[in-house]
C-alpha cells in the first residue's frame, strides 16, 4: 500500500508520511476512521496487507459494477420518461389541470423516488 500512488496522494499528498515511514500507522487510523455501514469499499480497500493485485482486482470489480448500476439507472429514466407522456395523454382528456400537476407528482415520488432509485441502489 505505501506504493500506491493513489493512496499517497489522497492522505500523503506532501510525501511527509512517506519519509517518515509513518504511512503503515496512516493506514490504520484511514481504515479505523470509516464506517463500514456507509462506506464499505474504503474500509476494504485500505485493509492492512492488501496487495496491488488485490487493489486492481477490487477497483476493476467495483468499477464494473459502477457501469452496470449506471446503466441501469439510465435505462429506467428513460423508460420512466417516455412513459410518461402516453399514460399523462390519456389522463388529460379526462380530467383537469390540478389534477395532472397531482398526478406528476404521484408518478415522480412514486415510480421514480420510491420505485426506480432504492431498486438501482439495492441492486448495486
Amino acid at each position: 500500500m505505501q506504493t500506491s500512488e493513489g493512496f499517497q496522494s489522497v492522505w500523503d499528498y506532501r510525501g511527509a508520511e512517506k519519509k517518515r515511514w509513518r504511512l503503515d500507522r496512516k493506514m490504520e487510523q484511514v481504515a479505523h476512521n470509516y464506517d463500514a455501514k456507509t462506506q464499505l469499499f474504503q474500509k476494504v480497500y485500505y485493509a492492512k496487507g492488501l496487495i496491488l493485485e488485490d487493489e486492481r482486482e477490487l477497483r476493476s470489480s467495483f468499477y464494473s459494477a459502477l457501469n452496470s448500476f449506471e446503466t441501469q439507472r439510465m435505462v429506467g429514466q428513460a423508460a420512466l420518461f417516455f412513459g410518461f407522456f402516453p399514460l399523462t395523454y390519456r389522463l388529460a382528456a379526462t380530467v383537469r389541470p390540478p389534477t395532472l400537476l397531482i398526478w406528476t407528482a404521484a408518478y415522480y415520488f412514486g415510480a421514480y423516488k420510491n420505485g426506480l432509485e432504492p431498486l438501482t441502489t439495492w441492486r448495486f
